[in-house]
């Protein structure tokens, strides 16, 4: 009696392919070979064995920068023989998403479906027809425009956009009368895009700490007589109130009543 055997190579016949992909999505290797049963596989990453990859198929499941590299799978038949694939390079790269709030667009220089980690680019933000670029949210912050900004990750970015409005002051301080030692305030109504600053001033010279709409005097002296003005700025422009005279009545001895009319 003769016995025959026939040496079964073990043979990959479909290899995995080399990808590109964004960072967070799922990327499956795919490879099968024909030789003596049962076959194994195990999948390696950069040469280094990837624990439980033993299937014909190699699912990554929200792929990182780490993830990238070279894959291969090492198939293994009945009798103990192995052959390795060719290697399958997975690119991990990042993805950019913009938008805007209001009105205007956001031009992407260079514009890519997906960028390799490092990569610079630049945003900028164009407003529409009576609308003005405010600033930059999400991903990113700051009114920078352009701005550049390096890919370290998948980034979403909103440009935001106001629509102009003139600065104006809508409602003048008034003219005051009033005892001495008593409180006065001064308000002005403004219309303008945020952020605004109020400078108070007294017969032209500045008010320290008056930086809001309303400045308020306690203790009102006669010295106090005088013309009180605002003036309101932003990125945009700058508007001066009219003044407001306020006059301060003596009362020498505070009851309530003017030194002329006791």
């Amino acid at each position: 009696i003769k016995a025959n055997f026939k040496h079964v190579p073990t043979v990959i016949t479909k290899h995995p392919i080399g990808k590109i992909s964004i960072a967070g999505n799922t990327v499956t290797f795919n490879a099968s070979a024909t030789g003596i049963e049962p076959l194994t596989y195990q999948w390696k990453h950069n040469d280094s064995t990837i624990a439980g990859a033993t299937a014909s198929t190699l699912i990554l499941s929200n792929v990182k920068k780490a993830d990238d590299g070279n894959y291969s799978v090492l198939v293994t038949n009945g009798v103990g023989s192995s052959v390795e694939s060719n290697e399958a390079k997975l690119t991990v790269q990042f993805a950019l998403v913009t938008s805007v709030k209001g009105l205007g667009n956001v031009l992407i220089t260079p514009k890519l479906e997906s960028y390799p980690a490092a990569a610079k680019v630049t945003l900028n933000a164009v407003p529409s027809d009576e609308y003005i670029f405010e600033s930059w949210s999400g991903d990113s912050s700051g009114k920078a425009n352009p701005l550049t900004i390096t890919m370290d990750g998948n980034k979403a970015i909103v440009a935001n956009f106001l629509e102009f409005v003139t600065i104006a002051i809508t409602k003048q301080p008034e003219s005051q009368e009033i005892l001495a030692g008593r409180t006065v305030q001064f308000k002005v109504e403004t219309t303008g895009n945020p952020p605004l600053k109020y400078q108070w001033k007294f017969n032209g010279l500045p008010l320290g700490g008056s930086d809001g709409p309303a400045l308020e005097l306690n203790n009102v002296k006669e010295s106090f007589s005088g013309e009180f003005t605002v003036t309101i700025t932003n990125e945009h422009g700058e508007v001066t109130s009219e003044p407001a005279v306020l006059t301060v009545i003596k009362d020498s001895d505070l009851d309530g009543l003017s030194d002329v009319e006791e």
